[in-house]
Order: C-alpha cells, then sequence, then structure tokens
C-alpha cells in the first residue's frame, strides 16, 4: 500500500510556531480469526493542528488537536471469548497540553494533560456507534521532574520522578468500568564516557 504523510511549521513570529499535520496508516494484520478467516489490514487517517510556545530559552508550551480514524480494528467476538473479529470504524479526537522547562543547575520538569474522545463511528450489531472505545481513558496527565548530577568530566548520573494520573475506563460491554489512579514512577540513569546503565522503575508503590 501507498501512504501519504505530510507536515508544515512556521515561526509566525518570535517564539511561537503554529504547525499542521496529516497523515495516512497501513498495518498488516497477520494470522486471521477463530474460523480461519484472514484478517484485513488495518488502515487509518490522522489531522492535527497546534502551535508551539517558546516564552524564554529552554523552555517549550505545545497545544495541539488531534482526529483519528480507524478502519479494520480488531476487536473482542462477543459470542467467543477465544476470538478477535474486525468491524467498523473508530475514531478519536481531542487536545494535548505539554510544558517543558530546563533550569540552570541541571533540573528539567515536564508537565502534559491530555483529553481523548474514542469511540465507536461506524458499529456493528455487538459495538454499535457511539460506544466508548474499551481500555482507552479519557484524561491522561503527568508530572515528571528530573535531576542531572555533574559527579566529573567522564561520570554523569541523572535521577527522575513522577506521577501519572490515568483516567477511568470501561470494558468491551460499557458496563465494567475501572476506576481512576494515580501512579508514582521513577528512575535512574548514570552515563561513565561511551557506556551508560539506566533503571526505570512504573508503579513503585505497587498500585
Amino acid at each position: 500500500a501507498i501512504t501519504f504523510k505530510f507536515g508544515v511549521i512556521a515561526e509566525v513570529f518570535k517564539g511561537f510556531s503554529p504547525f499542521a499535520s496529516y497523515s495516512e496508516s497501513f498495518s498488516p494484520i497477520f494470522g486471521g480469526d477463530f474460523y480461519g478467516n484472514p484478517y484485513k489490514p488495518q488502515e487509518g487517517e490522522q489531522y492535527e493542528a497546534g502551535i508551539k510556545w517558546q516564552p524564554f530559552r529552554n523552555s517549550l508550551i505545545t497545544a495541539t488537536y488531534f482526529d483519528i480514524e480507524d478502519s479494520n480494528f480488531l476487536t473482542s467476538d462477543p459470542t467467543n471469548l477465544q476470538n478477535f473479529i474486525q468491524s467498523g470504524v473508530i475514531g478519536s479526537k481531542g487536545v494535548e497540553l505539554e510544558a517543558q522547562v530546563n533550569f540552570a543547575m541541571g533540573l528539567s520538569v515536564n508537565a502534559a494533560w491530555s483529553y481523548t474522545k474514542a469511540e465507536v463511528l461506524e458499529g456493528t450489531s455487538s459495538h454499535p456507534a457511539g460506544d466508548r472505545i474499551e481500555d482507552l481513558p479519557n484524561h491522561l496527565a503527568s508530572l515528571w521532574l528530573s535531576q542531572m548530577l555533574y559527579i566529573n568530566n567522564d561520570l554523569t548520573v541523572r535521577i527522575g520522578a513522577g506521577v501519572r494520573r490515568v483516567g477511568d475506563k470501561l470494558d468491551y460491554y460499557q458496563i465494567q468500568t475501572t476506576p481512576a489512579v494515580r501512579l508514582v514512577d521513577a528512575s535512574a540513569e548514570a552515563t561513565y564516557k561511551d557506556w551508560g546503565l539506566a533503571l526505570n522503575v512504573n508503579n513503585v508503590a505497587d498500585k
């Protein structure tokens, strides 16, 4: 298949850069369903627009709007738990906000929030139009701080920690709700000349 992708960004005045893009996707899905029917490739389109703002040096704030459609997606078969079926068209649209600031002495702060409305656009008898897409939260938010320590000319150490908030999610049948949760992550990384060693821990509190 042939897919296209293009975008444009321009600094209209100092520190402000609007951007827009369009892209297509084509992803073969290998294998087939429980009854031996081969899966069709999943195809999608994405429109995106936003603005990047650099209020001062070593900082960047980005606001983005996106609109995505996917067809031939896989979903659980409500009549057979061992099977996955392809049906309809799903869409997701929303906004993303992200801010990153690098302070003196190696301190970095990154904050992000997104809202996504993901739903079935063209449904089937088992997954009608308007159903919310399972296991996808509407809201995601995160705050991450990291500190770089310069031990000497050859050795640096970076330590970081942050918190994520994952919004509530629905199951396929639109009945069971998984409540929103806050999770804590941490990381440590050491770099010596051309060597690096990193440790990343997700959900430190085992929640």
